[in-house]
């Protein structure tokens, strides 16, 4: 019994200041929105090649990039940005629905159609994998 007393408080003691190590944090990331016509080139390309219902990811300047594409009548909500809830990675979790013209919507003829973007600049660089989840589907 003397034994496994003494084992047992040194166990107990790396228990406690493992649990109060642990990133008690949501995962989520902060982000804001980035205008397309800061880009440069090279990356502005890179959204044209998408249309549509497109979605990406890029590192520039030393920041990651996601944006969204949807049809020029409609609008994204993003709903939370940070790690993937598979704890996978990361992911950008979002609803499209209707634009009721009140916002200012950067319109880009891509090589895929007219679509609208949505642009985001997170806060922190995120390596892959990185997912985009559209909560209507």
């Amino acid at each position: 019994m003397k034994e496994l007393k003494r084992g047992l408080i040194p166990f107990l003691l790396v228990m406690i200041v493992a649990f109060i190590m642990i990133d008690f944090d949501d995962g989520e990331i902060k982000y804001i929105m980035a205008h397309y016509d800061s880009l440069p080139e090279e990356e502005r390309n890179f959204i044209k090649g998408s249309g549509p219902g497109g979605t990406g990811m890029f590192q520039h300047d030393g920041s990651s990039y996601a944006f969204i594409a949807t049809k020029p009548d409609e609008k994204v909500e993003v709903l939370f940005v940070g790690r993937a809830e598979d704890g996978v990675g990361n992911e950008v979790k979002y609803k499209v629905v209707k634009n009721d013209g009140a916002d200012d919507t950067k319109i880009i003829d891509g090589r895929m159609g007219r679509f609208a973007l949505y642009l985001l600049r997170l806060e922190t660089v995120v390596p892959t994998p990185f997912g985009f989840n559209n909560e209507n589907l």
